[in-house]
């Protein structure tokens, strides 16, 4: 593995195990409301999450994810250290990228705001799924 240590993918695979079974419970709990209940329960669980979710650092701070132009402008830039230098950021695995935000400051929120762009944040997630082990 490149891209991502061991650790950190099993953890982000027992995270998604326990959100994947958390899911499932809504589901069954919901299943036994009349549909305008169901719809205010769904609702209520999204309410939640947008206040919770990844995005909630960044937007607590006055920052959201990149917008689709932002994002690609920002995936023509070259990385300018390490392991991937002289890469356009586009080109690195995103696994790397958000490796690296763990390890490092350096231009964490530009890096933050474009890992949390709904296209990048899709990729990242099938990259992700692919680097899963078997079994």
């Amino acid at each position: 593995m490149t891209a991502i240590n061991q650790e950190t993918l099993k953890q982000r695979i027992i995270g998604r195990k326990e959100a994947e079974a958390a899911i499932e419970l809504l589901r069954e709990t919901s299943a036994k409301l009349s549909v305008a209940a169901m719809l205010a329960f769904w609702n209520s669980i999204r309410e939640f999450l947008d206040a919770k979710g990844p995005n909630q650092e960044l937007q607590a701070n006055g920052y959201g994810p990149m917008t689709d132009t932002e994002a690609r402008d920002f995936g023509q830039t070259e990385m300018n250290f390490g392991k991937y230098a002289g890469h356009l950021m586009c080109d690195i695995p995103l696994g790397y990228l958000d490796w690296l935000l763990g390890k490092s400051e350096t231009d964490s929120i530009r890096l933050k705001r474009y890992l949390a762009n709904e296209k990048v944040a899709e990729r990242l997630r099938i990259e992700l799924e692919q680097e899963r082990p078997n079994g």
